[in-house]
């Protein structure tokens, strides 16, 4: 149910709930389910979706809702057809774009490091002993996309 509630983060506003540029940094805000609702994305966005999202990004799986909780909660039961056609979704398609590109982007990123280090790892088998003595700082390879 984690998962939805990332799912609904993203698909309401447009960006992901947990983000930082450091791989652990990231790690330990998930972990510790740091995230915040910013104005200029939810200010149009009603209360009941909030408490969903909070109540399926508990980081305690024995308090966070499960799949009957959610169905259950306010604002799925209290969603209305007309209600939703008044809400416009076009920032948050944007966002969505946005967040896919640079997704992309750092996969692309990825693929070339690991190409990277598995380039490195057959070079230095090659090597002998007296040939591995290199300096680790001049090695680290950082390719944007």
């Amino acid at each position: 149910m984690w998962s939805v509630g990332v799912v609904m983060f993203f698909l309401l506003v447009g960006y992901l709930p947990f983000h930082h540029k450091d791989q652990n940094e990231l790690f330990k805000i998930i972990r510790l389910g740091k995230y915040t609702f910013d104005p200029s994305y939810w200010s149009g966005i009603s209360e009941e979706a909030k408490q969903l999202i909070t109540s399926l990004l508990d980081v305690d799986p024995t308090t966070r809702y499960s799949a009957t909780e959610a169905l259950e909660s306010d604002w799925i039961t209290n969603m209305e057809e007309e209600l939703l056609a008044q809400h416009d979704l076009r920032n948050s398609l944007g966002g969505i774009s946005q967040e896919s590109t640079r997704l992309k982007g750092m996969r692309r990123s990825v693929q070339w490091k690991s190409k990277g280090a598995n380039l490195l790892a057959d070079r230095m088998s090659s090597l002998t002993c007296d040939e591995t003595m290199v300096d680790v700082s001049t090695l680290s390879v950082d390719i944007k996309s």
